[in-house]
């Protein structure tokens, strides 16, 4: 990131962030760790809440909002800890994962039918009996 582009964020943040300058680190405000040694049967995450369709759509996965009783915080109107239980942000995990292998295989299987498409036609038209196998170049 060059200097022109980190001047131009801080004079963005500045016009667009009230009041005085946070001393904080950042990344001591978003540090949720306490709370999720508090809580190690969920996962703990932070939530944008200035946008209600993000907000909606976490609490729709099955994330709720936590209370202040339970360790629940909220960096003024932009982000609050949210929770899930454990064993539910494994399989949503595990589903996001799946689901990305099954886009990363899914050009062999379109492979795998246009040879098999390929030995089909050959077999039909010219009368050679080419196995697909033959065809499809496996790389693995």
């Amino acid at each position: 990131m060059g200097l022109e582009e980190l001047k131009a964020l801080r004079e963005k943040e500045e016009r667009t962030v009230p009041g005085l300058q946070i001393r904080t680190p950042r990344q001591r405000l978003l540090d949720a760790r306490e709370v999720q040694e508090k809580h190690p049967d969920k996962h703990v995450r932070w939530v944008n809440i200035k946008d209600p369709e993000k907000a909606e759509a976490r609490k729709e996965d099955g994330y709720r909002r936590l209370t202040s009783e339970e360790g629940g915080r909220q960096l003024g109107d932009q982000a609050a800890l949210f929770a899930i239980p454990k064993e539910q942000a494994d399989q949503k995990k595990k589903d996001i994962a799946d689901e990305n292998q099954a886009r990363l295989d899914a050009h062999k299987a379109s492979m795998r039918r246009a040879a098999e498409e390929g030995a089909r036609s050959l077999r039909d038209k010219a009368g050679l009996n080419v196995s697909a196998d033959r065809l499809l170049i496996d790389e693995s």
